[in-house]
């Protein structure tokens, strides 16, 4: 959580070779922030990546990264920024779109900046910058707490112990340990049941690390245990 904001962050990979698994993280969100090495600027898989954001409606954030680097200058950076407006561009983005946040950030250090600095005081060695935009730029989820449980299943992976464990953002509703849910997907007959369950464990990340909870609701991504059938582009929801 940052400033009494919870905020889901979700990687995504970076290669055409991974177009389903980006088109399911893009999916998911509400924004993207935008990597592009301030040396290197906009690669082929950049393109790829920022059309499916802009595609899916999203207001990318551009983060200029390794400018702390001896090549790396304020001219630079201008002229990185110019070669991904442009590519905002030629892929059809929006006005809105268009009007793009610029950072300026070494990973390595650890810090995140609003204006060009080789190096930042020790007092401002952090990424608030950062968050902040995010908080500013980003917008909340679009909730529906009072609507029956929904989630598209995202990912999907197997635990020893717990068995299938699938991941996805709630779409509607809440869900909570011990309820009751079906797992579905549509067929050209229209919606097919393919298993009944009961949620057996609900998890959350917390930073690196996965948290146990007892209740979710609409805008969360969380993981689940409980069901073996659905599979990823399945949805799990309320016996209602």
């Amino acid at each position: 959580s940052w400033k009494e904001n919870e905020l889901n962050m979700v990687d995504t990979p970076g290669h055409a070779d991974f177009g389903g698994e980006v088109e399911r993280v893009v999916g998911m969100v509400e924004g993207a922030v935008l990597v592009v090495d301030a040396g290197e600027g906009p690669l082929a898989q950049t393109k790829f990546v920022l059309s499916k954001a802009l595609k899916y409606g999203l207001r990318p954030i551009l983060l200029l990264n390794k400018v702390d680097r001896p090549s790396v200058s304020e001219e630079t950076c201008n002229e990185v920024e110019s070669l991904v407006f442009d590519l905002f561009a030629n892929l059809g983005a929006t006005e809105e779109q268009l009007d793009f946040p610029v950072l300026y950030a070494s990973a390595k250090e650890g810090w995140a900046s609003l204006k060009f600095t080789k190096c930042p005081p020790d007092s401002e060695k952090n990424m608030s910058p950062l968050l902040d935009s995010i908080v500013q730029h980003v917008r909340s989820p679009k909730a529906d707490l009072e609507a029956p449980f929904q989630m598209l299943v995202s990912m999907m992976e197997r635990d020893f112990y717990l068995g299938r464990i699938l991941t996805g953002r709630v779409t509607s509703g809440v869900i909570r340990v011990g309820d009751k849910v079906h797992g579905l997907r549509i067929t050209d007959e229209g919606v097919q049941k393919i298993e009944d369950g009961k949620v057996v464990k609900l998890m959350k990340k917390k930073g690196t690390s996965m948290a146990v909870i007892e209740a979710a609701g609409a805008g969360d991504i969380i993981s689940m245990a409980g069901l073996s059938g659905p599979a990823i582009g399945h949805t799990v929801a309320n016996p209602e």
